[in-house]
């Protein structure tokens, strides 16, 4: 080796880089090489906090986390007051993203207040739950969000403005003034979350944020049974994404009221996230939001045929459609299939109408459904830009059978490819094959912009 040679692993820069994408088990032990490697590889260390994976992080010797606290940027789970009082150490000061509990006790509550006003101006996503005990909610103080912790003021004259562009709150209370005064120093927040969150008490002023285009919160916070003053959507005339849930069935919702605020006060709302115990909350909202709605999340087991007639008013807009299963956290990577859900299985002609009725439709996810190709070859699916399908097929049960569909359909697509076809490709072999791989594989060539199918397990492209 002459003395010009460089070893790659000599240069800082690089070091610093690869450091940045290694597992977290990986950066320990290269930072165990020297010294050199101890500085790039320690930032990746303690970069990100998660207890639930870490959990002897909070056991931590305070002038450990004193040496190392400015390096944090991530935190993630900390719910027991030992978790947050070693984050209350003054070098933990740099929080980008911060999820922590805040209601156990008043301690845990004061704590939490303390790091979250100390990286105020760092912080840009911040979620906040209250404890899972039900015992104490409205009686509790801690159960109400602190303002001043996330509004605070500098110094007697000047407010201090956060960085914040996500917020959420799960299980807590706010009254109507603090979300002002949130707001309000908040001006880059782009989505709010009121999960399982009431605001409370009669507003003094009014505020608009034009920067938050996504907006969750239950039905009742959004229409109260005896409202106190303008509706919350008043406040963010600019939103695009309303997710509403509604654990309770209502059945005095206020439709009137709803279409009359939705029209006024959200004139670019496209998008509608909805969960709850109702089965008309898809009918409901459809119905409310006049033009324009492009994409739609709701709880399958909660869909019916009139939700799909509902749908079916914007099929000239619709481009994003999916359902899906809260009891089935499903992992598309996973190699295994998951259960399949016998509601509207019936009655699952009807879930035809909707390819076959919305041309604009680019992703349409349907996972918990097993469709019956027998349904789906008795008319045109008139989505031809369709880029996403995520379904299951009756018959195509078995790991074979999918790879078999995966197999042809990657063919065809290639042939596509390499012919530059201007029409349907034609799949070679026997045409009188008319197994379910087949049929499967020769629909899904019907579009030729799909590049992500899911069919089971496992997400696949068409390379």
């Amino acid at each position: 080796m002459s003395s010009t040679t460089i070893l790659l692993f000599s240069i800082p820069e690089l070091i610093s880089l690869i450091s940045r994408f290694v597992t977290l088990k990986d950066a320990i032990s290269c930072a165990r090489v020297s010294k050199t490697w101890t500085n790039s590889f320690m930032f990746a260390t303690w970069y990100e906090i998660d207890f639930d994976v870490h959990p002897r992080f909070a056991k931590l010797p305070p002038d450990i986390v004193s040496k190392n606290g400015h390096r944090i940027r991530i935190v993630k789970n900390a719910r027991l007051l030992s978790q947050i009082s070693v984050l209350a150490n003054s070098r933990v000061s740099q929080l980008r993203k911060l999820g922590v509990e805040t209601t156990a006790t008043a301690m845990q509550n004061v704590l939490a207040c303390e790091i979250i006003a100390r990286n105020s101006s760092t912080l840009k996503e911040l979620r906040l739950r209250s404890s899972p005990n039900p015992a104490k909610t409205t009686d509790s103080l801690a159960h109400y969000v602190f303002a001043p912790a996330l509004a605070h003021f500098s110094d007697a004259a000047q407010r201090c403005a956060t960085n914040l562009r996500v917020l959420q709150f799960r299980g807590l209370y706010l009254t109507h003034d603090s979300l002002m005064a949130i707001l309000e120093a908040s001006p880059l927040l782009s989505e709010l979350a009121l999960v399982d969150t009431d605001v409370v008490g009669t507003p003094t002023r009014s505020f608009t944020h034009t920067g938050v285009k996504k907006l969750a919160l239950k039905l009742r916070c959004l229409f109260p049974v005896h409202p106190v003053g303008p509706s919350l959507l008043s406040y963010f005339p600019n939103l695009t994404m309303l997710s509403i849930s509604s654990h309770k069935v209502s059945l005095d919702f206020p439709a009137a009221k709803a279409k009359d605020d939705i029209t006024r006060y959200c004139p670019l709302l496209t998008g509608l996230h909805l969960s709850g115990r109702s089965y008309t909350i898809v009918s409901d909202f459809c119905s409310l939001v006049s033009r324009n709605l492009s994409l739609i999340f709701f709880e399958f087991d909660r869909f019916s045929t009139q939700s799909i007639m509902a749908l079916l008013l914007h099929q000239a807009t619709l481009k994003n459609i999916q359902g899906y299963s809260p009891a089935n956290d499903l992992d598309y990577k996973a190699y295994e299939f998951p259960p399949v859900s016998t509601h509207l299985q019936e009655s699952s002609r009807f879930l035809q109408l909707i390819p076959r009725g919305c041309p604009r439709l680019e992703i349409l996810n349907l996972y918990p459904h097993e469709m019956d190709m027998d349904e789906v070859e008795m008319g045109e699916w008139v989505c031809k830009d369709l880029e996403v399908l995520h379904i299951r097929i009756k018959d195509l049960d078995t790991k074979d059978k999918m790879l078999r569909t995966i197999a042809l359909w990657r063919a065809g697509c290639k042939e596509r490819r390499e012919e530059k076809a201007a029409g349907d490709v034609v799949m070679t072999g026997d045409e009188t094959n008319i197994s379910i791989e087949v049929r499967v594989a020769r629909h899904l060539l019907k579009f030729k912009k799909l590049s992500s199918v899911w069919l089971g397990c496992q997400i696949w492209s068409p390379t």
